[in-house]
């Protein structure tokens, strides 16, 4: 058990709690089991980006509600050059990278590279929209 696979079980049941949700109703609306729901609560699994996603989302909460304050930033250098990315990012960067190495079709694979793209895309533009008119 790790401190942040801890603290994103006990985020979860706190707000599945308090919208009075039981593990089981959780479960299926984001497609797992009432087993895995429990052993995340307690710290016992690892989620992945997309579960958790899908729970944040279930739960109308935003993502970093369920990430531990000091663990939501990991630095990256390259060449002198330092950035904060998410951890959350990084933690589906990772997944992603799993997915690509397990040999999945290379059309699926394309297809999602592209539509993450596009996402990624969007979102910089919405961003940098939203900050250049402050």
């Amino acid at each position: 058990m790790s401190l942040e696979n801890e603290y994103i079980g006990e985020q979860i049941r706190k707000y599945r709690a308090f919208n009075h949700y039981s593990q089981g109703k959780l479960a299926k609306e984001v497609g797992l089991t009432k087993q895995i729901i429990s052993r995340i609560e307690k710290g016992e699994r690892r989620i992945t980006y997309n579960e958790l996603s899908k729970i944040a989302e279930f739960l109308e909460e935003p993502i970093e509600t369920f990430t531990i304050i000091d663990l939501k930033y990991k630095l990256i250098k390259r060449k002198n050059r330092s950035i904060d990315i998410p951890k959350y990012a990084i933690d589906f960067l990772d997944d992603y990278e799993t997915f690509l190495r397990q040999g999945q079709n290379s059309d699926i694979a394309r297809i999602i590279t592209d539509e993450i793209a596009h996402e990624m895309d969007e979102i910089y533009h919405r961003v940098y929209k939203t900050f250049r008119n402050l």
